[in-house]
């Protein structure tokens, strides 16, 4: 099983530090959530059971950047207007190398995307 340092190993400094950060808030905000690598998808993701449907949010490091990705995205409340994208129902927060994450922000949205989960419990 791969773990979070070694699939971080192969980004630049600056995309795992931007990695690190959000895995730190996401685990501040849901430490009870599985964290798991998922090496085919090229993620980190965060389930609140065993299945897939119980994923709550991912983190994807990129070249350059790193995403936030929340599966049930499209019924979050987003204040910030942070969230990215045109799915059915995926979106995601996309931090660049050298930006400043809103750890306020993005707690928010991970807080929320665990209320969600845990109304369909």
């Amino acid at each position: 099983m791969t773990t979070v340092e070694q699939f971080l190993s192969a980004y630049t400094q600056p995309v795992q530090a931007m990695a690190f950060k959000v895995r730190e808030v996401v685990r501040a905000v849901i430490p009870d959530a599985r964290e798991q690598v998922d090496t085919s998808y090229k993620v980190i993701e965060y389930r609140s059971g065993d299945k897939m449907r119980d994923t709550l949010v991912y983190i994807a490091a990129f070249k350059d950047s790193v995403n936030l990705g929340f599966f049930k995205g499209t019924s979050l409340p987003d204040p910030d207007k942070l969230l990215c994208g045109t799915g059915k129902n995926l979106r995601h927060v996309k931090f660049k190398a050298g930006d400043a994450i809103d750890t306020a922000a993005v707690r928010a949205l991970v807080a929320a995307a665990w209320a969600e989960d845990r109304k369909g419990s």
